[in-house]
């Protein structure tokens, strides 16, 4: 309670200090030291409705404390612009630094203000106190980063990062449509979850460097839109830092897409993707013209692979240009190759349609079964020739014996298969006498006394013809029938 009183009395002697520049920042003169004592520590109550619990994190220029909400009996994270570090002496230099994080820390709330998709943090409150510090009221998400589950589990199985991949890809989905850039995306930024026995489900934090795009919100000479190198600072993560980013180019989606790329490669292999140890060889890592890519020897579908490689190239021209066109990619991604759309499926009809020969397996073992259908095969080809050669023989006595021997081997091919349908009871797996109730042609009423011996006098009717140039040689039956 003490404490809490001692508070609110700095409070009140600090506003005699305290002069507010046109766009509302805070210049805290030589009482620099002083106003940071007001930064609110543990059990303190702040705006009389959060109580600090513990404090969850902090930035170069903000700090992040877990704390209730007394009202609403409710947790929430609260964010301070805090105006530099302890012991640090006044300069004209820090106060200009915290005059670009206080323009930042505003833009932020804005930006954040405007974003409804559930995959991106909520912001209850925004506002100044009565020091003239600057928060934000943040809804509070209790899971893991994406840096902290890599830490705890290794590498993270295919189907587990595509599903945290497509929830943030929505929400930057937003907030590009929106013209705003995250430009900080890291596994450390990606809170993951459980909501309703449902693991995994996502948040991005942190819009602190978020920026406009030009194309959208504004333009190079905008200051509200380019503080990026104003004090001499590389705003980001370099680790995850986009080349164009890096060098200070303009900035598109594909900026972030490049930073997303950089996370899956972790989650994927349990490592960094960029894991040199200083900052200046992050950098020329990512400015060098190597490509980043996933190991050849890492087992993974080939479709992800491609995707994760495109969002990784160096030029960003070369990457998808939003996260929609992603989003697309993604769908199917581990669907097998569906080989119905690529040859047709063999199905128990298309079988019966194939005749068997002497190099077709026989499914029910030996050669048996194979030679008994060619015998029957045989049989039944002899009937049928020597039932065209007599047609033939009374219709047109003229025709000499080669033509009426060469006619049916013209044809073969469709009674042979037919007689195969019919004359093929000893294949059981195929079982082709079922499906064939009843015969299309009308020989079958013929063929049916094939095994019976009084075949043979077909060849006795052949003696009759007329006188020709040539004799006609129905000798090839006889001979063929012993075989």
């Amino acid at each position: 309670m003490a404490r809490m009183s001692s508070v609110h009395a700095a409070h009140r002697m600090v506003g005699a200090f305290i002069v507010r520049l046109g766009a509302g920042v805070i210049d805290y003169g030589r009482h620099h030291e002083f106003a940071l004592s007001l930064t609110p520590r543990i059990g303190d109550r702040f705006q009389d409705r959060y109580e600090i619990e513990s404090l969850l994190g902090e930035g170069g220029f903000a700090q992040v404390f877990l704390a209730r909400q007394t009202d609403l009996e409710r947790r929430v994270a609260l964010k301070i612009l805090r105006p530099g570090k302890l012991g640090e002496e006044y300069s004209e230099e820090a106060n200009a630094r915290h005059e670009s994080f206080a323009k930042r820390f505003e833009r932020e709330a804005k930006m954040i203000s405007r974003l409804r998709d559930p995959h991106t943090v909520i912001m209850y409150d925004y506002g100044r106190d009565v020091a003239g510090q600057l928060f934000m009221v943040l809804e509070f998400v209790d899971g893991l980063t994406a840096s902290q589950l890599v830490k705890a589990q290794g590498a993270i199985e295919a189907q587990r990062v595509v599903y945290i991949l497509e929830q943030v890809l929505r929400s930057l989905r937003e907030a590009h449509s929106l013209g705003v850039l995250h430009r900080d995306i890291k596994p450390q930024n990606i809170m993951l979850f459980e909501h309703m026995g449902e693991r995994d489900q996502v948040k991005v934090l942190d819009f602190g460097i978020a920026k406009p795009l030009a194309s959208v919100g504004g333009s190079k000479q905008d200051p509200e839109t380019e503080l990026t190198g104003a004090d001499g600072m590389l705003v980001g993560t370099p680790r995850y830092m986009s080349p164009e980013q890096i060098r200070g180019d303009d900035l598109t989606p594909a900026s972030d897409l490049y930073s997303l790329g950089l996370v899956v490669y972790e989650l994927l292999l349990g490592k960094k993707a960029v894991e040199e140890p200083t900052t200046i060889r992050i950098i020329a890592r990512h400015l060098s013209a190597q490509p980043i890519a996933l190991p050849d020897a890492f087992v993974i579908a080939p479709r992800l692979r491609e995707i994760v490689h495109r969002m990784l190239q160096k030029e960003p021209h070369d990457r998808y240009q939003s996260a929609d066109e992603v989003l697309h990619d993604l769908a199917g991604w581990d669907r097998p190759v569906d080989v119905t759309q690529q040859s047709p499926m063999i199905s128990r009809s298309t079988l019966e349609l194939i005749p068997l020969d002497e190099e077709t397996p026989a499914r029910s073992g030996g050669r048996a079964p194979l030679l008994a259908v060619v015998l029957l095969c045989a049989v039944g080809v002899v009937l049928f020739l020597g039932s065209r050669l007599h047609g033939d023989a009374a219709a047109d006595p003229s025709d000499g014996s080669e033509t009426r021997v060469a006619e049916p081997v013209r044809e073969p091919i469709s009674a042979p298969v037919e007689l195969v349908e019919v004359a093929e009871p000893s294949v059981e797996p195929i079982d082709i006498a079922e499906p064939i109730p009843e015969p299309e042609p009308p020989e079958p009423a013929e063929v049916a006394p094939a095994a019976e011996p009084e075949v043979k006098p077909v060849a006795a009717k052949k003696p009759k013809p007329k006188p020709r140039d040539k004799p006609p040689a129905p000798k090839p039956a006889p001979t063929f029938l012993p075989v």
